[in-house]
């Protein structure tokens, strides 16, 4: 059960959310029955959390025509992560079809962004010697809607070759036609040994 400071913590960061979605500015006109976006400010806005922790929010891709945007919101912290105990991170990726449609940046989808984050943290996690990363893929397959759908591409380890390679197999996965979220969770929640002491699922 979370505590009263955990309950407003959460209250905060999504009224803050808000806020930095809100601080773009549009406009649009109707004009025989046509209703065109325009961007009448694209600001970038950095707001400052504490001495380790700020949130950036920026519009990276837009397209005026089919009025669609894509706006980033994006969370740096600067502190150095403690793993005292032996520690398993299970990291989960989507692989579905609407991971490669979009670019989030020109020249780079939404699933070669997520996988070079994803390996960017693995690198520098795997530098403590207490922990150990596997990586879960999901979309749906030909049993959709069953565990299935998802599948452990490797399970924890400390070797860093072997979680990268895990990584680059996502990408170059075939991809499926949905998403099945609770397929991919359930099969991390399930691929812990009972040698970690702590357990966290990074999706």
């Amino acid at each position: 059960m979370l505590r009263k400071k955990e309950k407003l913590s959460i209250i905060s960061i999504i009224a803050l959310l808000l806020v930095l979605i809100s601080t773009s500015c549009f406009a649009t006109t109707v004009a025989n029955k046509d209703v065109k976006m325009e961007i009448v400010e694209n600001n970038v806005c950095n707001i400052k959390i504490n001495d380790f922790t700020t949130f950036e929010k920026k519009i990276v891709n837009y397209d005026l025509e089919k009025k669609e945007l894509t706006i980033q919101l994006k969370v740096s912290n600067t502190a150095e992560p403690v793993f005292d105990k032996p520690t398993e991170i299970l990291l989960v990726i989507d692989n579905s079809l609407s991971m490669q449609e979009r670019e989030v940046t020109p020249g780079n989808n939404r699933l070669k962004v997520v996988t070079e984050s994803a390996k960017t943290l693995a690198t520098q996690l795997l530098k403590n010697e207490n922990v150990k990363i596997g990586v879960v893929q999901f979309s749906t397959g030909a049993n959709e809607g069953t565990l299935s759908d998802a599948s452990l591409v490797t399970a924890a380890t400390s070797n860093s070759t072997a979680v990268m390679n895990a990584i680059t197999s996502v990408a170059q996965s075939t991809l499926g036609v949905r998403t099945n979220i609770d397929a991919g969770l359930q099969v991390a929640s399930q691929s812990f040994t009972t040698n970690a002491e702590n357990k966290y699922i990074i999706f």
